[in-house]
């Protein structure tokens, strides 16, 4: 989403995951930010933040130290991002293509209705934000068939999710510091057809599953209200008055190098994602799940 919480908040197991969500009217409020009027529960404002539940880490620790005992992660490897145009039936859970946003356990995100050109116009707009913070990252239209990636999802409204309230979020993404998690699973709303807005929308929130926060700086594509003046990612700081240079993250988390699109458009009818959720996993049946989370607005 557009904001997080402070990065000094305390990390489980080196491995921190929030919750981000933005609006291109109006951008969220974090109820720990000192820049915004969230309430003491953080439900009002225009951002809300929470960390996964702990079998998030749980399974993302264990998948870590299986990688670790088969020879560790490979530095050379180019991170992927899927942005999907076509639509998609998500469920709610933890396992890859897996997302613990939703408040239902499945839910239908209906296809953006973009065309062909456009879709790949928006690509290559996210590209030139990446490649000219000195970030690597491979995009990609269509459904990779193995291997690590992060997806966006880009169609629908908050409402889609089955959440309550968040009707003006223009998105919402799981907030990772250093991209721990390689499969993060974020959503972007469509709001209207301007393909400029969507792009920086769709920068913004998997800058986020890169571990970038809010920015003060309102030439900044992490600034918390969409703007046509935002251009690139900056150096500024974040909501929290904490020092933040995006580029430089990017690159820590990415690797330094230039973006890349690959694959061609995908039409909704062509290419409809299923992605099946074993009953066990449901999140409501996970202990210390805090009670709010299925209705936090975005």
């Amino acid at each position: 989403m557009r904001n997080k919480s402070s990065f000094t908040r305390k990390i489980v197991l080196s491995i921190t995951t929030g919750m981000a969500a933005i609006t291109l009217q109006s951008c969220g409020a974090n109820k720990d930010d000192k820049s915004n009027g969230a309430d003491a529960s953080g439900l009002s404002g225009r951002d809300k933040i929470v960390h996964p539940p702990k079998q998030y880490y749980d399974l993302l620790l264990a998948d870590r130290m299986q990688i670790a005992s088969s020879g560790g992660l490979s530095q050379a490897q180019e991170q992927v991002l899927w942005i999907n145009f076509a639509g998609a039936t998500v469920k709610q859970g933890f396992d890859k293509d897996q997302s613990f946003l939703p408040c239902a356990d499945s839910v239908r995100i209906p296809s953006a209705g973009l065309s062909a050109r456009d879709q790949q116009s928006i690509a290559q707009e996210v590209a030139q934000f990446y490649s000219n913070a000195g970030a690597r990252l491979g995009i990609t239209l269509q459904k990779p068939d193995s291997g690590d990636y992060t997806t966006i999802h880009v169609g629908g409204t908050y409402a889609d999710l089955k959440c309550a309230g968040g009707a003006a979020a223009a998105g919402i993404a799981p907030f990772d510091p250093g991209n721990a998690n390689p499969n993060d699973v974020g959503f972007v709303f469509v709001k209207s057809k301007d393909t400029k807005a969507l792009a920086r929308a769709i920068a913004h929130e998997s800058a986020h599953t890169f571990g970038l926060d809010h920015s003060t700086s309102k030439e900044d594509l992490m600034y918390p209200t969409d703007s046509s003046a935002q251009d690139s990612f900056v150096s500024s700081e974040t909501q929290n008055a904490e020092p933040q240079d995006g580029p430089v993250l990017l690159q820590n988390a990415l690797g330094s190098g230039v973006a890349t699109v690959t694959g061609s458009p995908v039409s909704p009818t062509t290419q409809t994602p299923v992605v099946t959720l074993p009953p066990q996993n449901n999140i409501k049946t996970f202990p210390g799940v805090p009670a709010y989370l299925p209705a936090l607005p975005g």
